[in-house]
């Protein structure tokens, strides 16, 4: 590989930290916006680590021998390598929640910014969407296993648990409506970090103020917050 070859390389990589550091720097950067390919596959790399390290504590939740399905008489050895299939199957597909997380940043902030009459920054929109859901989604999911591993199996009674993992409201709470638990769950300093980015970044490329670029960033997050509430069992 070339000396050249080699410097873009390190440039690329250069500018999808900075991205996630330094926003309104690298989407303003002379030398072009950070690849969203990386930050792509970034993403789904640290996803599926994240995953198969939350694996064990997911299957051991369903099927603890004390646990809900035990209790309700479904669990047997069929129902056990049926759960363990699906889990696997999740494994697999969960670079899918990034894109999914990505096309929705994505769908929020072009939707403001045309309303603004900011056209034409579909592409630096993307990256930044992109980079969005590798904090969001890739990173939270990252932590959550390897945090889980850091503890004992027989911590985790019950799905109430898991939502306890990252530090975030969750830990305030007595509650054990996996609603109301997934909700607090969602507010982390790591969503936090990928709402700053988000805006910042946004601000940049739009050359818009505070007030549509919170809007663009609230549009983007607060329904995959609800939806995640929604959907917790």
């Amino acid at each position: 590989m070339s000396t050249t070859q080699e410097a873009d390389r390190a440039g690329i990589g250069s500018r999808t930290i900075a991205a996630l550091v330094t926003p309104s720097l690298a989407f303003g950067d002379s030398a072009g916006p950070p690849s969203w390919r990386i930050a792509a596959l970034a993403a789904c790399a640290l996803t599926w680590v994240g995953v198969l390290l939350s694996e064990p504590i997911i299957a051991h939740v369903l099927l603890a021998p004390d646990g809900a399905l035990a209790r309700s008489g479904v669990l047997n050895a069929g129902t056990e390598s049926s759960i363990r299939a699906i889990l696997w199957v999740q494994v697999a597909l969960a670079p899918i929640g990034v894109a999914f997380t990505a096309a929705w940043y994505f769908s929020a902030m072009v939707l403001v910014a045309v309303l603004m009459a900011r056209t034409n920054l579909a592409r630096l929109l993307w990256g930044l969407s992109v980079h969005g859901a590798l904090i969001s989604t890739a990173v939270v999911a990252l932590l959550a296993g390897a945090i889980g591993r850091l503890r004992p199996l027989n911590e985790f009674a019950s799905a109430s648990d898991m939502y306890r993992i990252i530090p975030s409201l969750a830990f305030l709470s007595t509650s054990s409506n996996p609603h109301v638990l997934a909700l607090l769950a969602s507010v982390n300093p790591v969503l936090v970090w990928a709402a700053v980015v988000l805006y910042t970044g946004f601000r940049k490329i739009t050359a818009l103020g505070a007030v549509p670029s919170t809007l663009a960033v609230a549009a983007a997050i607060i329904p995959g917050v609800a939806l995640s509430s929604l959907m917790a069992r």
